[in-house]
């Protein structure tokens, strides 16, 4: 009966010399259904180099939504968009609208690169990056990137290609 759903109502419009309106009664929805607390951005298990996070999403209006136990503020329609820090690793959320409840994982991942300890080279740093043969006499260009902090330098190195035999150690 029309007493306990909601009805939406969707509106196609088409031009073709003359205009055309067909309305047609869309999916009956119930009470529970327009209640539901949904959470559109961040995706499940999102990682981001940023300090902070905006936790969008909805809920119908009325009532109150929860983020780790603090209340959010909403808009009259309900949706909301508050912003959390974040920590380096995995910060959990927890969102609740009365017994409805949403977990989420955000991992902040460091946006420095990590610098290599002793002698060794920061993974990625070194050219070619691939294997790859040469013919004896081609030349072959060796390189490493820059790594962070004082007095690092990129490199390139050129040298021709020889037999094993023909290399001194």
């Amino acid at each position: 009966g029309w007493g306990d759903e909601h009805w939406a109502m969707s509106i196609s419009v088409m031009s073709i010399g003359a205009m055309t309106v067909t309305i047609a009664p869309a999916q009956a929805q119930t009470p529970a259904q327009t209640q539901t607390l949904f959470l559109a951005y961040p995706p499940a298990s999102h990682q981001t180099t940023a300090d902070r996070i905006f936790l969008i999403g909805t809920a119908a209006p009325g009532g109150s939504v929860t983020v780790n136990g603090q209340t959010i503020d909403r808009s009259p329609s309900g949706h909301f968009a508050p912003t959390f820090a974040l920590q380096l690793g995995e910060n959990q959320f927890t969102l609740r609208r009365g017994n409805e409840e949403l977990q989420l994982t955000v991992t902040r991942v460091s946006a420095e690169p990590v610098v290599p300890q002793g002698l060794a080279f920061a993974a990625g740093s070194l050219e070619p990056r691939v294997n790859w043969a040469r013919q004896v006499g081609e030349r072959v260009c060796f390189g490493r990137s820059p790594s962070p902090g004082p007095g690092f330098r990129a490199a390139r190195i050129s040298a021709a290609a020889a037999h094993r035999g023909e290399c001194q150690r």
